[in-house]
């Protein structure tokens, strides 16, 4: 059966372009080609300190370890400093946060079910695979824990959303029990100096129910629908400029790392070429 990761379903919906060269052509920029960080790089760094405190080891020296393994895979000619200010931000920003959760009595009485942990499950046909960021037992029920870097202070923002509803319906297979909702921890992009003015860290819930993750079900399984329909017509031999429009957001600039080969595509240039020779090959999942 077909795996469909929750990421790639994700860009199908924001941009077929973008899905094309990442997912369905398996492409990624050449590792030896990056010589400056962009903000995914902080927020992957976070990712990795939070993970390692969840599951009782040293932050710092998570941050250290994955810092290691960047600047290891980076272009010979690259200038670290602007890397170095990538790893000095995440510990900044979660240097607060362990007391951040005492102070408010998180997590008090919870346990980690899991955490990064692939979840598997079956949609139209295919088998969905996605990894929740964490997944925990709390007094009320399962809760999917998602964390983000960013603005904190705005919470009309955090709906769920796309992924947070297919993370509650992986848990829902994998544990049996429909969760009780879903929470974003959001960790402020800031050195939280002494004279910062805004919140470094906030929670915001979300609820889930039985009906809204039926109909979200049923929105999936239109999705992968129409993502196998794109999938078929290429493998027949459709041209991609064509069948996977592009779809330009001003979230482009973090979310997409292929837009000048979009742009080549779009104005009859020999965009194949650069696809050829500064990207790789994804790894296998």
């Amino acid at each position: 059966m077909l795996k469909v990761r929750n990421s790639e379903i994700a860009k199908f919906k924001r941009c077929q372009r973008s899905w094309y060269t990442g997912y369905y052509l398996e492409k990624k920029p050449a590792y030896g080609q990056r010589t400056f960080p962009a903000a995914f790089d902080t927020g992957n760094a976070v990712h990795a300190g939070l993970e390692a405190y969840y599951l009782g080891e040293d932050m710092k020296a998570a941050l250290n370890a994955h810092k290691v393994e960047m600047m290891a895979s980076l272009h010979p000619d690259a200038d670290h400093k602007p890397w170095e200010k990538v790893w000095k931000m995440a510990a900044a920003m979660l240097d607060h946060y362990p007391a951040w959760v005492s102070y408010n009595g998180l997590d008090v009485g919870e346990s980690t079910l899991a955490i990064e942990e692939q979840i598997e499950f079956p949609v139209a046909g295919v088998m969905i695979t996605c990894r929740p960021d964490r997944l925990v037992r709390t007094r009320r029920g399962i809760v999917v824990e998602d964390w983000k870097t960013g603005v904190v202070d705005r919470p009309h923002m955090f709906d769920a959303d796309w992924q947070m509803l297919n993370y509650g319906l992986a848990a829902w297979m994998k544990y049996g029990e429909i969760p009780f909702g879903a929470r974003h921890r959001r960790i402020a992009r800031s050195m939280h100096t002494t004279r910062a003015k805004k919140e470094q860290y906030a929670q915001h819930y979300v609820s889930f129910g039985p009906d809204r993750l039926e109909v979200h079900r049923k929105h999936l399984e239109l999705a992968v629908t129409d993502l196998l329909a794109v999938r078929a017509r290429l493998d027949a031999g459709e041209d991609p400029v064509y069948t996977c429009p592009p779809n330009r957001l001003s979230t482009c600039n973090w979310d997409c790392n292929v837009q000048e080969i979009c742009s080549m595509m779009d104005q009859g240039e020999d965009w194949q070429y650069v696809l050829s020779t500064e990207f790789d090959d994804k790894e296998k999942h």
